[in-house]
C-alpha cells in the first residue's frame, strides 16, 4: 500500500475473503479481479511473503501482499441461516424456471412462434443483434452470448442469466461471419497480446 501510494498506483485492500471469492457477507467481491487469478495465487502463499507480480490480460501487473489468515471453521446455524433460505428460494426458482424454459423450448422446437408462445405466458419479446463472444449486450448478459454462439442458426436455446433465478429463451435469427479487418481495435490488441506473450515465453 505504501508503494502504491508513492507511485500513484491503485491500491485495494480487503478484509477477508475465501476461495470462492466472497467477503465477510458472504457476497462475491466485485473489485476482485478474475483474471489474473489473484486468489488462487493469495491462497497458495502466506503471510511476509515476497509474491511474484500476476500479469493482467491487457498489459500491466497486479501486486497482492497476505496480510493475515483466518483458519475455516464450520459456522454455526444463527450465521448462516438467512443465507440457508435465500439460497433454499433461488434453487426452488431455478429449478421452476427450467422445467418451464424446457417446455417453451418444446413448443418452439414444433414450430410455434416465440411471440406467441411469450404472449401465452405473459412474457415481453426483446431482440438483440451484434452479438460478439464473451461480451455482454445490452439486456443479454455475457454468459447467455456464450450459448447463443453454440446454437445453429434458426434454432431455440436456453441459458442461465446473470444468476440461477434469471432464464432466458431465445432463437438465433441470423448468424453473420464478421470480414477481417487488421487495422480493427480488436485485432491491434490481439496482436499486442501475443507480442507480449511471445516476450514472455522467450
Amino acid at each position: 500500500a505504501e508503494t502504491a501510494k508513492k507511485l500513484s498506483l491503485k491500491s485495494i485492500t480487503f478484509d477477508a475473503v475465501d476461495r470462492a471469492g466472497r467477503g465477510l457477507d458472504g457476497k462475491p467481491i466485485a473489485e476482485l479481479p478474475k483474471t489474473p487469478d489473484v486468489i488462487n495465487a493469495a491462497f497458495t502463499s502466506d503471510v511476509g511473503v515476497d509474491t511474484d507480480a500476476l500479469q493482467m490480460p491487457g498489459g500491466g501487473y497486479l501486486w497482492y501482499d497476505v496480510t493475515g489468515i483466518t483458519a475455516s471453521r464450520e459456522r454455526n446455524l444463527e450465521e448462516v441461516k438467512d443465507q440457508v433460505a435465500s439460497r433454499w428460494r433461488d434453487d426452488e426458482i431455478a429449478k421452476r424456471l427450467q422445467v418451464k424454459a424446457d417446455e417453451m423450448l418444446d413448443k418452439l422446437k414444433i414450430g410455434l412462434a416465440l411471440s406467441v408462445l411469450a404472449s401465452e405466458n405473459g412474457l415481453n419479446v426483446a431482440t438483440a443483434a451484434d452479438l460478439q463472444r464473451r461480451k455482454p449486450a445490452g439486456f443479454v448478459p455475457a454468459k447467455v452470448v456464450d450459448d447463443v454462439f453454440k446454437t445453429p442458426k434458426g434454432a431455440p436455446g436456453s441459458a442461465e442469466g446473470e444468476a440461477p433465478i434469471q432464464r432466458f429463451v431465445y432463437r438465433v435469427t441470423d448468424v453473420i461471419d464478421p470480414k477481417f479487418d487488421a487495422a480493427a481495435p480488436e485485432a491491434k490488441q490481439l496482436l499486442t497480446s501475443l507480442q507480449n506473450s511471445f516476450a514472455d515465453d522467450i
